[in-house]
């Protein structure tokens, strides 16, 4: 039997945090029994999810986005015409692709595309992987016809939304079957060394990285470090033989993971399924524990 022609139009970006599960759905998707799956990604021109999303295969094309900033900034001025131009450019692609749904999980760039697809009556889907929504996805909630789930006890969030239901983690398959043996051939990682990972995401974090400037020297008297800082960020350090400063983990994050002995981390979604996909028994009795308090 033919398969039948599903569009999906994706939107995101700004960093790898609302990327990666949108590619771990369209992961799963791709192979669908009855569906022939045609992508297209809508994000933003300077975030790291246009290389993402371009080593996964899906077309992918930039819009303007202007950030919604809660503090002042003189970019408070000149962004809400961001925001009108990322609507309009919204309304073209929308009308150009005729995607049969709008999935987006969360970030600046999506939320003009969100209204477009309102006023434009293209159903629109909200995957929101963290407990409480940021504020690009209550913008976006008033225009979504559903919304899917990480944690049950974000459905109170989402009251109003005609559609909710709890999906668990979205994971890509590289994360779930990675090889700490590949982690050391990418990085030359010495494997009888115990391993640090500092991870900021996508775009860094300020305070990590300083962190890992104070206490670099010592931690590398007797671990070796992999330390992903940022786009735009980069070690200062390296003079040193067991550190390992990347902007970004263009390949292999899953393989690093699995490799490491000790990861530092924000609070980030994203690295929070990773680490669960790689937790041990010891990990899951540290978590339980850190969790009840």
């Amino acid at each position: 039997m033919d398969q039948q022609k599903l569009r999906l139009m994706f939107t995101g970006g700004g960093s790898g945090g609302p990327t990666t599960p949108l590619l771990g759905l369209a992961e799963t998707l791709k192979d669908h029994e009855e569906y022939s799956m045609v992508f297209l990604f809508l994000g933003t021109s300077q975030g790291p999810e246009r290389r993402m999303v371009e080593e996964f295969g899906m077309p992918y094309q930039a819009i303007p986005a202007g950030k919604l900033r809660r503090y002042w900034d003189w970019k408070n001025l000149s962004d809400p015409f961001l925001v009108l131009a990322g609507f309009f450019y919204g309304v073209f692609y929308l009308l150009k692709f005729r995607p049969q749904i709008v999935i987006s999980a969360g970030s600046f760039a999506s939320v003009p595309v969100a209204w477009a697809s309102m006023i434009l009556r293209v159903p629109h889907l909200i995957l929101q992987m963290d407990v409480r929504p940021g504020l690009a996805n209550r913008l976006m909630k008033p225009c979504s016809n559903a919304a899917a789930f990480y944690f049950e006890s974000t459905l109170n969030s989402f009251k109003g939304v005609q559609k909710r239901e709890v999906v668990g983690p979205v994971v890509r398959s590289s994360i779930l079957n990675s090889d700490p043996k590949r982690a050391e051939a990418e990085w030359g990682l010495d494997p009888e060394k115990p391993l640090l990972t500092v991870t900021g995401g996508g775009q860094g974090a300020g305070q990590l990285n300083r962190l890992v400037e104070l206490w670099l020297p010592v931690w590398l008297q007797n671990w070796q470090v992999v330390h992903l800082t940022g786009k735009g960020h980069t070690g200062e350090n390296k003079v040193y033989p067991d550190y390992h400063p990347l902007e970004f983990a263009e390949h292999g994050m899953g393989d690093l993971l699995a490799r490491s002995d000790l990861v530092i981390t924000r609070a980030g979604t994203v690295s929070y399924t990773h680490l669960r996909a790689h937790e041990t028994p010891e990990h899951l009795v540290c978590r339980r524990l850190l969790e009840k308090k």
